[in-house]
């Protein structure tokens, strides 16, 4: 026990991480309000300041007054460790101390906790200033005027980082070189060097850094030489990956560089043959000489500063302080001795560039040693510089990384004894198990691994399997989450070539194997809709060549896709030559179509579709596309057939009212289409024929009125029916004279058609009017042409409705179901009841009137009811009764039968209120249609009807006196038996 304990005191005083351990004060109730310190080591002493009696059994209120009042809860935090036992880490800032520190926290009993804390203070402020770094190195690339760059170590330099200066140096932008979707930058590079750079960079690039110059092409068509300067990127076997550099434009320095060689070839070949820069002064400090390598280092051509003092043009800083650095030349003049420059000297070139050089500067003498003037010499070692400082900031960053990596690193010891000598903290985001609990208990992770997966880890510590190569497995996370690790590692050996550690990376790759399962799901879906959609899909190479087509395209255009591979798709969609809109070449270009045309099957018919197709990426490089073809021919067709129709009377074929209204808009004001002549035509006793023989008969009517009137017009003019029994007639440049002419061939037309078809003649008002020049608009022609026709529809009136009247009572007379004689009996038999009964001479005149026109509304009865052999249903009843209303409107019309049309209507009514069409009863009922309706039902039963057989006189005087009281008046029943007997 007593060497226990002295290991533990060895260990805490060695520690040289701070380490203090306390016990909780709780209140009354239980409640941690406060802690003491009981023990703290050396360490402890140093980072805090605090001595040992200062603080070993006082409250931490006591030791840092206002402790309570910090933003952080200190005291709860501590508390949650000594109450649960489950430790914690963590950075935070103690405003007391005015200090950063990394935590760690955790119990050994139950009341009682220990912190180990470090100063972090330092490194926060360099984590400040590395982020600072890091942006002003973001803003620094944006600037540069050159293109720094990070591609790809492949043929064509696939570009991965271009910065802004791209655009200036070649034309391109960024955008456009990334990952080669406009050109490669190896097509960027002149063919004569495309070669040598790949081998030279093959050659140079394994063993060191390289530069080079050749020529480019830019976008404009511009030959540019540029200057190149990069190293490698390597993978962990040495093997360069990628590149990155810069590249700017020399190509003044190259002109100035010819200029230089031609007029002191001599002195050139020997200041060039240095790899170093080289400046020559005078002994007032001015340049006289200067190679390429200067002038590609300070961003000036000889030319430009020859004469110039060398301060105005070699501008030097200290790259630790930034403040400018002492000019050697100027030290060499004073002190006649050769002098130096240390590594750590910033050269500032003409656009800014920023490179670390090493120089040193000569004196020249003449014969007496007098100073003529001093030699310069320096070289770029920014390499060297920058080599020296990122291996200080990469051990930097490895500490960062390994603390704040997203992914678990970690070392596991297997030799002499198993277990984990480093666990990064992110194994609690991704195991949900502390960096602790692992070291506790190495055996953790295989408890946690799935059992179907744990037979890798064995093997894996085993050394059975080589961990070159990612390997997958399924982890338990502390939650019971199941997740997907992929697991990278390293072997360590010893020595004898014993496997004795493994170094490693795990990742959480559970939301890229559940995409990997979404797309496989995707897959399946396209799959599906390419099998099972209603359009035709083709799929085409960069030549335009098909190689995949589903069903739907064999049943639209005829082609299995054996015959389609290989072919373009032209020659397929084509057969003929006749399409001119192809939407391939318009794909491999990058675009997304969509538009309607025509394509055609393979037997060379025409079919409409609707296009949509795009562009197929992989890589970010087109490798082909596909088009979709939806037939839309039967649409086309029906939107065809649509726009006929909203220009065109359905009933007559010809113009309607939008489309006359569209020429009167379109012919306003048209100078070259005057004079303009408008006939307004209208249909007379329209109503009447619909009314009385139905609308059937009045279609008939129009129909035919409109074929008059297209025989009658010139292909010039515009005919359109604008309402129910309305036409208009435009005829363009046509004189009042002309259009007189046309008016009177449509009447004389109009006549002989109603010579040859007197059943159902056609009676015509029309009215005709001239915009002879633009001073009179076309509408107010239409409007004068619709007055005049309906002045003629006045003067006509009566006399067409009484020419069709005429027509209907003819038509009426020639109907073979009244019985021969009927008119006359019933005249007859009325008459004698009428002057039995008493009436006056005017009743006598309309019954005599009413007994031959009173079945005039059966001219619009269909002859199928009116001759039905047998008993009508009750639709047909329906029919047959609106007779007595047809009658009606056709009596209203005529001056010689509206005297008598209220008895046409009410002939059918009945004694009892039983009848048609008012139900009226009684003496309410006209005397004239009581003394009818007798009359008519005793002829009707003792003569042949369609329906029914004749009766004998007896029979038929038996059923009128049954209906008396009911169909008959009583009273007219016995005077009907008077006259009878008579």
């Amino acid at each position: 026990m007593n060497k226990e304990r002295e290991r533990y005191r060895i260990l805490l005083e060695n520690l040289p991480d701070a380490f203090a351990y306390h016990q909780m004060v709780v209140n009354s109730e239980g409640k941690p309000i406060d802690y003491i310190f009981l023990e703290v080591n050396p360490a402890f002493e140093v980072m805090t300041g605090l001595e040992r009696s200062e603080v070993i059994n006082r409250r931490v209120t006591e030791v840092h007054p206002g402790i309570e009042d910090s933003s952080f809860t200190w005291i709860d935090t501590y508390a949650q460790v000594a109450t649960t036992g489950q430790s914690t880490s963590f950075e935070q800032y103690f405003e007391l101390a005015s200090k950063w520190y990394e935590i760690t926290a955790y119990s050994d009993q139950p009341s009682f906790f220990a912190v180990v804390f470090r100063d972090i203070t330092e490194r926060k402020y360099m984590e400040d200033a590395i982020r600072e770094r890091e942006r002003s190195h973001a803003v620094l690339l944006s600037n540069l005027p050159g293109m720094a760059y990070r591609c790809d170590f492949d043929r064509d330099w696939t570009m991965r980082f271009v910065s802004e200066g791209c655009y200036e140096l070649t034309g391109y932008k960024p955008e456009e070189l990334l990952e080669n979707r406009k050109p490669s930058f190896d097509q960027v590079i002149n063919p004569e060097y495309r070669d040598w750079l790949w081998e030279s960079w093959n050659e140079i690039l394994p063993k060191e850094k390289f530069q080079a110059e050749y020529t480019i092409t830019t976008a404009t068509g511009d030959i540019k030489w540029v200057w190149e300067q990069g190293q490698g990127i390597y993978d962990e076997d040495g093997n360069v990956v990628a590149i990155e550099g810069f590249i700017s434009d020399i190509t003044d320095n190259k002109l100035a560089k010819e200029n230089l060689r031609k007029s002191e070839e001599n002195l050139a070949i020997t200041l060039q043959s240095i790899g170093d820069g080289v400046i020559a002064t005078d002994n007032g400090g001015r340049i006289t000489r200067m190679n390429l390598q200067a002038e590609k280092l300070i961003g000036w051509n000889l030319d430009e500063v020859i004469g110039r003092p060398l301060n105005e043009i070699f501008r030097i800083v200290s790259a630790k302080t930034g403040k400018p650095a002492v000019n050697p030349v100027y030290s060499v003049m004073q002190t006649g001795k050769t002098e130096g420059m240390a590594n750590d000297t910033t050269l500032i070139a003409r656009d800014g560039t920023r490179r670390q050089i090493a120089d040193s500067a000569a004196p020249i003498f003449d014969a007496k040693r007098n100073i003529l003037g001093v030699v310069m010499v320096f070289s770029d070692v920014t390499e060297q510089y920058q080599a020296r400082k990122e291996l200080k900031e990469s051990e930097a960053r490895f500490r960062l990384l390994a603390e704040n990596a997203q992914d678990l690193i970690y070392r596991l010891r297997l030799f002499p004894d198993y277990g984990f000598e480093y666990v990064s903290p992110s194994s609690t985001s991704i195991t949900g198990y502390t960096p602790q609990e692992y070291y506790d208990n190495p055996t953790l992770v295989i408890k946690t691994i799935h059992p179907e997966d744990r037979y890798l880890w064995k093997q894996i510590v085993k050394g059975k399997i080589l961990i070159d190569e990612p390997l997958f497995f399924r982890f338990t996370k502390k939650n019971g989450y199941i997740v997907w690790i992929e697991q990278r590692g390293t072997p360590v050996y010893d020595e004898s070539g014993m496997l004795i550690a493994i170094e490693g990376i795990a990742r959480d790759i559970t939301e890229i194997k559940r995409a990997e399962k979404e797309m496989l799901t995707q897959k399946a879906h396209f799959e599906a809709l390419f099998r099972n959609t209603k359009d035709a899909i083709v799929y085409f190479d960069t030549e335009r060549k098909g190689f995949n087509i589903n069903k739907q395209f064999t049943e639209m255009f005829g082609y299995e896709l054996e015959e389609i591979k290989g072919k373009q798709i032209s020659e397929v969609i084509d057969p003929l030559g006749k399409v001119t809109d192809y939407s391939s070449p318009r794909i491999l270009r990058g675009e997304d179509v969509k538009y309607e045309s025509q394509r055609y099957n393979k037997l060379g018919e025409s079919i409409e579709v609707l296009i949509k197709g795009g562009p197929v990426y992989v890589d970010g490089k087109i490798t082909g596309g596909y088009t979709i073809y939806s037939d839309i021919t039967n649409r086309k067709r029906a939107e065809t057939e649509l726009k006929y129709l909203g220009l065109h009377d359905s009933l007559t074929d010809m113009y309607n009212r939008t489309f006359f209204e569209e020429q009167l808009i379109y012919l306003e004001g048209r100078n070259d289409k005057y004079p303009i002549t408008i006939v307004s035509i209208d249909v007379d006793g329209l109503k009447l024929i619909n009314d009385t023989m139905g609308h059937v008969v009045g279609d008939k009517l129009l129909i035919t009125c409109g074929k008059i009137l297209k025989q009658c017009i010139r292909n010039t003019d515009i005919l359109a029916r604008v309402g129910g029994d309305e036409f208009i007639v435009i005829m363009p440049d046509t004189d009042d004279k002309t259009g007189e002419k046309i008016v009177k061939r449509i009447q004389t037309n109009t006549v002989k058609y109603n010579n040859d078809n007197p059943q159902l003649p056609i009676s015509i008002s029309m009215g005709v009017a001239t915009a002879v020049d633009g001073r009179m608009s076309i509408k107010e022609a239409y409007r004068s042409a619709d007055d005049s026709m309906y002045n003629s529809k006045l003067h006509k009136g009566a006399s067409a409705k009484s020419h069709i009247i005429n027509t209907l009572m003819t038509t009426l007379g020639e109907r073979d179901y009244i019985t021969e004689g009927h008119g006359r009996r019933l005249t007859d038999l009325s008459l004698k009841m009428g002057e039995l009964k008493g009436l006056s001479s005017g009743q006598l005149d309309n019954l005599t009137l009413l007994a031959q026109v009173h079945d005039l509304g059966k001219v619009g009865i269909p002859d199928k009811i009116l001759f039905k052999k047998g008993p009508l249903t009750d639709k047909e009843w329906k029919i047959m009764r609106q007779h007595s209303e047809k009658g009606y409107r056709i009596a209203v019309s005529s001056p010689d039968l509206s005297g008598i049309a209220h008895l046409i209507l009410k002939h059918h009514e009945r004694w009892d209120g039983m009848g048609y069409p008012l139900g009226i009863s009684g003496p309410d009922i006209p005397v004239e249609c009581r003394i009818l309706s007798i009359v008519d039902a005793y002829d009707a039963m003792t003569n042949d009807r369609p329906y029914s057989k004749a009766k004998s006189v007896e029979e038929a005087l038996t059923d009128v006196r049954r209906c008396a009281g009911t169909q008959f008046d009583p009273k007219l029943v016995d005077l009907f038996f008077s006259v009878i007997q008579k």
